[in-house]
C-alpha cells in the first residue's frame, strides 16, 4: 500500500489559485482567526514563489487567552512540462502548490476541530516570535538559527540518530 505521493501533488486541479485563497481566508474565517495577510515577497512578485501567509489565532492557556501570530511560507511546486520546441522544462504550478497549503491547514485545524490538538501544538513551529533585536522569525527559524535554545529550554535534550537495522 503507498501512503505518501509519488507525483506532484494535486498536479491536475481544476481549482484556479485565486479560489483556493479565497477558500483558505474563509476556512481561516471560520476556524476563529481573528486577523489574516498574504504578503507578497520580491520572489512572489517574480513567480518564482508563493505570498506568505499569517494568521492569527486565539487560545486559551491555563485560562487566560492568547492570540498568536502564524506564518507559513508554502512551497511553490513544479510540473516537468515541455516548452515550445518540445524540449522539457520544470513550470511552476501555482494551482497545485495553492492547494497543498489548502490541504495542510485543513488537515491541521480539523485536527484541532475534533480534538487531536490544540491550536498551538498543531502550529507551534510556524508560531511568530519576537527577538530582542526587532525580527519576528517564527519558533522554527528561531531553533534553526540558534539550535543552543532547545538545550536551554530542555536541558536533556539532544538530537539522537535511530539505531540501525530493519526499515520494516
Amino acid at each position: 500500500m503507498r501512503h505518501l505521493a509519488k507525483d506532484v501533488p494535486y498536479r491536475t486541479t481544476y481549482i484556479s489559485y485565486g479560489t483556493t485563497k479565497q477558500h483558505i481566508e474563509e476556512m481561516l474565517k471560520e476556524a476563529g482567526a481573528i486577523a489574516l495577510r498574504w504578503t507578497e515577497t520580491p520572489d512572489s512578485m517574480k513567480g518564482v514563489a508563493l505570498p506568505v501567509l499569517e494568521f492569527i489565532l486565539t487560545v486559551e492557556l491555563e485560562g487566560v487567552h492568547k492570540e498568536f501570530g502564524i506564518r507559513i511560507q508554502a512551497p511553490l511546486i513544479y510540473d516537468k512540462k515541455r516548452n515550445g520546441h518540445g524540449r522539457p522544462m520544470n513550470a511552476p504550478n501555482r494551482n497545485a502548490s495553492m492547494r497543498l497549503l489548502y490541504w495542510y491547514l485543513k488537515a491541521r485545524l480539523e485536527a484541532v476541530k475534533f480534538g487531536l490538538e490544540d491550536a498551538l501544538d498543531a502550529f507551534m513551529s510556524r508560531v511568530i516570535n519576537s527577538l530582542p533585536d526587532g525580527q519576528t522569525p517564527t519558533i522554527s527559524e528561531t531553533i534553526r538559527k540558534h539550535p543552543s535554545i532547545l538545550t536551554q529550554i530542555l536541558p536533556s535534550f539532544e538530537i539522537k540518530a535511530l539505531p540501525k537495522g530493519d526499515s520494516n
